[in-house]
């Protein structure tokens, strides 16, 4: 690049390029005098250099990736930010409500919560002992009391009637056997062969029934074993596979008639699986059934217990329990 110097001027190298750049322009420099004279701002000071268009296009398009990954991570704080910030307030107003409750009792927030634990533990206990034995619930008491069990002097009686019943008739039919040999009056023979037919007419029931309504020995057998099974039956249903008596041992501390030496040998059995086949008469089966109305009896407590333990937890401890979900 030719310098135009009309003054034939003698520069340096330096001053060369300054005045190649348009720095040493005469008229920029007197401004720039005038102005450092008046302490006012010079024009480099004021207007900052100017980037060229493409400059500036290149600087936006490089920076627009990371303006947008700023924003994005920008938002993504926020939005964290924000959740603490929610979850801060919610624990701070669960505090304030524990810290209430607690001032409203008179007792620390430690003190509740062991007192929490315990019921909670109380509860537990209380809702397996439900589990175990509502077996309970479905007790039939008429099977079990068996009260139409044939008496042993009923079968007693029953069997005195039968005995002199077939003595009557080998009677009469050995007087009529006499008699048709001709060892005895016609007239006899006769008497002893109308009431052996009598005496075996006695054997159908229509006929006896018009007589008297009293069972015979087989129908009273029969009844008998029919109960007993049903009472075993019943027995095994309620026994299942845990032992329901020795399950119900477990409601000692509310019925203190649970733990009878009476009772010891059929817990045992019960613990064992051998209930069934251990009460298989009447007594045994009775025996059973009182058992099972004393446990009955604490079951109802149990259940009362439980139910109040629960209000407890959800009106006095609800606080506690929430937080322990979250």
């Amino acid at each position: 690049m030719k310098i135009h110097n009309p003054n034939d001027l003698e520069f340096d190298s330096q001053t060369l390029r300054a005045l190649a750049r348009g720095d040493l322009d005469p008229v920029r420099l007197a401004v720039e005098k005038h102005r450092e004279q008046k302490n006012l701002p010079t024009q480099a000071d004021a207007i900052p250099n100017k980037p060229s268009a493409q400059s500036a296009r290149q600087k936006r398009s490089a920076g627009l990736p990371s303006q947008l990954s700023q924003g994005s991570n920008v938002a993504r704080g926020q939005a964290s930010e924000r959740t603490r910030e929610r979850s801060r307030a919610q624990s701070k107003g669960q505090s304030k409500a524990q810290l209430k409750q607690s001032a409203g009792t008179g007792k620390s927030l430690q003190e509740r919560q062991a007192e929490y634990q315990a019921l909670q533990q109380k509860r537990e206990q209380l809702a397996e002992i439900v589990r175990q034995c509502e077996a309970l619930e479905v007790l039939k008491f008429e099977t079990l009391a068996m009260k139409q069990y044939p008496a042993p002097e009923t079968i007693a009686a029953a069997r005195r009637r039968r005995d002199i019943w077939l003595f009557s008739a080998l009677f009469c039919l050995s007087l009529a056997f006499i008699g048709w040999q001709g060892l005895l009056s016609a007239w006899v023979a006769g008497v002893a062969t109308g009431l052996l037919v009598i005496l075996l007419a006695f054997a159908l029931t229509p006929f006896r029934q018009l007589f008297y309504q009293l069972p015979t020995l087989s129908q009273l057998k029969s009844l008998r074993k029919a109960m007993e099974f049903a009472a075993l039956n019943h027995v095994k249903m309620l026994e299942g596979n845990n032992g329901l008596a020795y399950q119900c041992q477990r409601m000692q501390s509310y019925r203190s008639e649970l733990s009878e030496r009476r009772f010891q040998r059929l817990v045992v059995l019960s613990k064992q699986g051998q209930v069934v086949k251990a009460i298989a008469s009447v007594a045994g089966i009775r025996l059973y059934l009182s058992y099972l109305l004393e446990a009955r009896q604490a079951f109802v407590v149990v259940k009362q217990e439980y139910m109040k333990t629960s209000g407890t937890l959800q009106k006095d401890y609800s606080d506690l329990a929430l937080g322990s979900l979250q």
